[in-house]
């Protein structure tokens, strides 16, 4: 199945900020794209290696020493999972943790197991409408929709549904080494919905809010309570009266890329060294960036950045 536009386009701008950040880094950087990557966003300044499936084989004939694998969560683990298999070390978390990551449910009961405020999984019948409903695997809001009754629910196993919380949308962005995770950044997500659907169009890095800390503080056991989350992690949450996390994602995110605009951070060069033992510290905001996606024709052609 062919990638979704939109998720082409923000991961081939986050594949830009890691390569170009660990060449900066003075790393040898060899960066793999495949016939998907859009043509319109103009290039990556390293090395490209056009790539098929043997994405393993590639890596081996390069002899490098690390792959830094860029994927949605739910293909993630399975990437991982490949390349180590075949002697690869990969900068990222180990599959288990990936594999609790990209499941709702299974974050879900970590959260609870360790008493991280989060919306309450619900069932149909429970009458709390209106309710949220997810893919229990998706990525970048896909299947994000409310409800207001049984009748509007989607007929399909994958769903998942949660208590509706309304409050403020943002993530937090950390650096992990496995054991202890350091968060750096409080980030407003801009998520529209329209006739009950939910889409995200991009946020400000940084985001100054009153439960700043209490949401670092969630954050930080959210990331902490899965063994071997490491390099960089997102966690999105809702500020209400209290943070209330919604999911992980184990991964470099498109908020991080205007975390390094902002305070200069090198994020592919933190999330090494976070994945070797050396975490970062909080860095100084010199700016504040603002990013949305940027459509024509009711398609995603990139991703604008700016001071606001």
């Amino acid at each position: 199945m062919k990638p979704d536009r939109e998720i082409l386009v923000e991961g081939f701008s986050m594949l830009k900020l890691i390569s170009e950040g660990l060449k900066r880094a003075e790393n040898r950087v060899f960066t793999m794209l495949g016939k998907d990557a859009p043509s319109n966003l103009g290039g990556i300044d390293s090395r490209i290696i056009p790539t098929n499936r043997d994405i393993a084989g590639i890596a081996n004939s390069l002899d490098v020493d690390y792959v830094f694998p860029i994927a949605p969560e739910a293909e993630l683990s399975g990437l991982v999972k490949g390349l180590t298999s075949n002697g690869i070390q990969c900068i990222s978390s180990d599959v288990a943790s990936i594999e609790i990551a990209a499941d709702k449910l299974k974050t879900f009961n970590r959260l609870k197991e360790v008493g991280v405020d989060t919306p309450q999984i619900l069932n149909s019948d429970a009458g709390d409408y209106p309710m949220i409903v997810k893919n229990r695997w998706g990525a970048a809001c896909e299947g994000l929709q409310i409800v207001d009754s049984r009748d509007e629910i989607p007929s399909d196993s994958g769903l998942i549904l949660q208590e509706f919380v309304r409050g403020e949308n943002v993530s937090v962005t950390l650096f992990s080494d496995g054991k202890k995770a350091v968060p750096v950044s409080l980030n407003r997500q801009d998520i529209r919905f329209e006739q009950g659907r939910g889409t995200y169009l991009g946020g400000v890095v940084p985001f100054e809010h009153s439960l700043r800390e209490e949401a670092f503080d969630a954050a930080k056991k959210t990331v902490e309570s899965i063994s071997e989350l490491k390099g960089c992690i997102g966690v999105d949450m809702v500020l209400a009266e209290k943070p209330y996390v919604i999911e992980i994602n184990p991964r470099v995110t498109t908020s991080m890329i205007a975390l390094e605009l902002a305070s200069g951070l090198n994020v592919g060069k933190a999330a090494v060294d976070s994945f070797l033992g050396e975490l970062p510290e909080r860095p100084e905001f010199r700016k504040r960036i603002q990013f949305r996606k940027e459509f024509s024709w009711g398609e995603c052609n990139g991703l604008r950045f700016e001071e606001v």
